[in-house]
């Protein structure tokens, strides 16, 4: 299953102007490493409120609106008192002909992120698109299919061992949970399931 990504050229939020963008900016975007570009964006949201709003809205969404397959309760966030409710989370007074003590405030939504790996399948997926057959993988190891021809003129002294070639070869082995060669999809289906934590993140 291929790996979801974010678009390389996200449609503007609505009211936002879209700015061209320097092709050397783009390049370096492009060849940067993981790490140095969650550092960037982390300064860029801790500098700009702006920014940490339109990150929100790219990469949170309420935690009601996930779909199934979901086991672990990943960390949550309410809605920050310096920058604001994302879209759809503002605070609101409920007013009655009751005396003004029993005003009731609406409590923030609960956010999550809104992209997980796949403990099964070590993909990324989108938690708010994610089905019932969503993901496809297998229980169990590759092993050697010493049974075919696939393996017959293989040296381990001159081409190296057997055991080190899986990811290059997978057509070479087989999965011990089914039978079927290590290139087949898998033979388990099912929705994505994200690792099981109880740590709770403030964002």
């Amino acid at each position: 299953m291929p790996r979801q990504v974010m678009p390389s050229n996200p449609s503007p939020l609505p009211g936002q102007e879209c700015l061209p963008m320097a092709p050397a900016l783009r390049t370096a975007i492009n060849t940067a490493q993981a790490d140095r570009l969650r550092r960037t964006l982390l300064s860029i949201c801790d500098a700009s409120v702006e920014a940490s709003r339109i990150a929100r809205k790219l990469l949170l969404v309420p935690e009601n609106n996930t779909r199934v397959g979901q086991r672990n309760d990943p960390g949550r966030v309410i809605c920050d008192e310096q920058e604001g409710c994302s879209e759809g989370e503002e605070h609101s007074d409920h007013h009655s002909n009751h005396p003004a003590t029993t005003n009731v405030q609406k409590a923030p939504k609960r956010l999550r992120p809104r992209f997980a790996t796949c403990i099964n399948c070590d993909q990324e997926f989108d938690v708010t698109d994610n089905g019932k057959e969503a993901c496809r993988w297998h229980d169990g190891e590759r092993e050697p299919d010493f049974d075919g021809d696939f393996w017959a003129d293989h040296d381990e002294d001159c081409h190296g061992r057997i055991s080190d070639l899986e990811d290059e070869f997978p057509e070479g082995f087989k999965y011990d949970c089914c039978g079927k060669a290590g290139d087949a999809e898998g033979c388990n289906i099912g929705p994505h399931e994200e690792e099981v934590s109880n740590k709770r993140v403030r964002y």
